[in-house]
């Protein structure tokens, strides 16, 4: 039994490039430098993608459809983030971060009321 995860943004972008774009899968792994097998394999959801692979994904759906940029460029800005996750350059905290608003219903006790 073979288990099923959700597909990535990179394959969402994948799957929308070949049904809506101006290129085919042929194209497609030429120019992220793959097997055509390994492009189906992803559309199929059976592997996932390298990010490295959805880096030259964001941009040729950045360069090559237009229709798609704003997607692309969602990928890109996710892609971005794990290199800088991966890299150790992100902040992390040990706890959540304090508030700047008071939640709304809440009175604060002054003291000044008897």
């Amino acid at each position: 039994m073979t288990v099923r995860r959700r597909p990535t943004l990179a394959i969402d972008v994948l799957r929308e490039l070949v049904a809506r774009g101006p290129v085919g899968v042929g194209t497609i792994a030429r120019e992220l430098a793959v097997p055509r097998t390994m492009v189906e394999a992803w559309l199929a959801n059976e592997r996932p993608m390298p990010v490295e692979r959805q880096l030259a994904l964001a941009m040729l759906v950045i360069d090559r459809a237009p229709a798609l940029r704003r997607l692309g460029y969602r990928l890109l800005g996710h892609v971005q983030a794990t290199l800088l996750y991966h890299a150790r350059m992100t902040k992390t905290h040990l706890t959540a971060p304090v508030p700047r608003f008071k939640p709304p219903g809440r009175l604060v006790d002054t003291g000044l009321m008897g």
